[in-house]
């Protein structure tokens, strides 16, 4: 039997760097791949949903977002990307992202450039499925800026009132720290109904109770080199 293998944030950056540099995989097609498989995933596990709701960062988990948007919107579901921060701010792959999806346009996309923006998009929060996008990976605790705000705007600004579209995270739910070894954290973190990571597993993976329904989770991986 093979051991799991389990990867650190700087171990999954490592990797992916010796992907592209080592063996000549450009990191776009690596965003691709992992898009194709948040794609699928959504599909496959939700598959009732016809409106959906992305929710991107600029780095590049917002650009796995992105991409996924573009396949999902090609498959005729009814998508809506919101992108936290300014398009002229995108770089590399994410800014590749951005271009594939407004041009030509697929489905709806807004930009959300203040925390004051987002109250013009209730409408988005009337969907079937939310893909969160906005940090992954990478991500630095505590969450903050835009980030944090459309926690606030997702939650109702701190009502108690439930979220009912199920959530699929990319990567991790944002706010979570992939090295994270404790069963929960402190800082304000998006709430998860599915978990899609690429590779392998990080720690947060292993021991965090990541999703609303951590006893029963509904978790998938997926190889960024599609085979």
């Amino acid at each position: 039997m093979n051991a799991m293998q389990v990867l650190s944030a700087a171990e999954m950056q490592a990797c992916d760097r010796a992907t592209t540099e080592r063996f000549g995989i450009p990191s776009l097609n690596l965003m691709r791949a992992a898009a194709a498989a948040v794609a699928a995933f959504a599909r496959e596990r939700f598959p009732h949903a016809r409106r959906v709701t992305v929710l991107c960062g600029r780095g590049n988990n917002g650009g796995d977002g992105m991409m996924a948007a573009r396949l999902l919107a090609d498959a005729g579901l009814e998508v809506t990307t919101l992108l936290l921060g300014a398009p002229g701010l995108l770089n590399g792959d994410a800014a590749e992202a951005w271009r594939e999806l407004t041009s030509p346009m697929h489905g709806q996309v807004h930009v959300v450039a203040a925390s004051g923006d987002l109250a013009r998009h209730q409408s988005a929060l009337e969907t079937d499925l939310i893909l969160d996008a906005l940090v992954g990976t990478g991500f630095k605790p505590p969450l903050k800026g835009l980030a944090l705000a459309a926690l606030e705007w997702l939650r109702g600004s701190g009502a108690p009132a439930p979220i009912l579209a199920p959530i699929l995270a990319i990567d991790l739910p944002s706010g979570w720290p992939a090295d994270e070894t404790s069963a929960t954290v402190d800082g304000p973190v998006f709430p998860a109904d599915a978990v899609i990571t690429f590779t392998a597993p990080k720690p947060g993976h292993l021991f965090g109770q990541l999703t609303r329904r951590w006893d029963q989770p509904v978790c998938g991986g997926a190889d960024r080199l599609a085979r």
